[in-house]
């Protein structure tokens, strides 16, 4: 590589250029001679730019592992046990989602109970004291909705379920 191309680049990036550079000429000590210097620097960037590797999950790579443990006393094993505390702490809140979620859907069913029956006492009220169109109407009424709200309830928790499947 050319003075003028290392005084671009920062130290890091010329210590990866000349490991590669090294890493080559090991496997193949003439691969670079025929090389011009110009085209040298731009071609080992080139190399370094297409070496990659990625890692998706919760935890690093075993080797990153290695590393930490290298760097932080006991590092791999604070990494492990910081995401299993995060495991347990997301099973906590879903337990607790679910708990809160099973009271709800119970006292929503209560409180339809409750209106269910006052509703259609009033309307019997209604029908034994002289109003009975008044009672009817609040008596189907009541009916009416109450079964539509279980109906789409059911229609709505069968899709729902339909939708987990897939």
């Amino acid at each position: 590589m050319d003075k003028e191309e290392k005084q671009e680049l920062c130290p890091d990036d010329i210590s990866n250029l000349q490991e590669i550079e090294q890493e080559i000429e090991e496997v193949d000590p003439d691969a670079l001679e025929d090389i011009p210097k110009a085209q040298k620097g731009r071609l080992l960037r080139a190399i370094s730019m297409m070496v990659s590797s990625s890692h998706s999950g919760p935890l690093p790579r075993p080797e990153d592992l290695e590393k930490y443990n290298g760097i932080i006393p006991n590092g791999a094993d604070r990494i492990m046990s910081m995401a299993e505390k995060q495991s347990q702490h997301r099973l906590e809140i879903e337990k607790s989602v679910i708990a809160a979620n099973n009271r709800e859907s119970g006292t929503g069913q209560w409180m339809g109970f409750i209106l269910g029956v006052l509703c259609l006492s009033a309307s019997v009220f209604l029908g034994l004291n002289g109003q009975p169109w008044l009672g009817g109407i609040l008596g189907g009424s009541t009916i009416i909705g109450l079964a539509t709200v279980f109906v789409l309830g059911k229609k709505a928790q069968h899709s729902n379920d339909e939708n987990l499947e897939d």
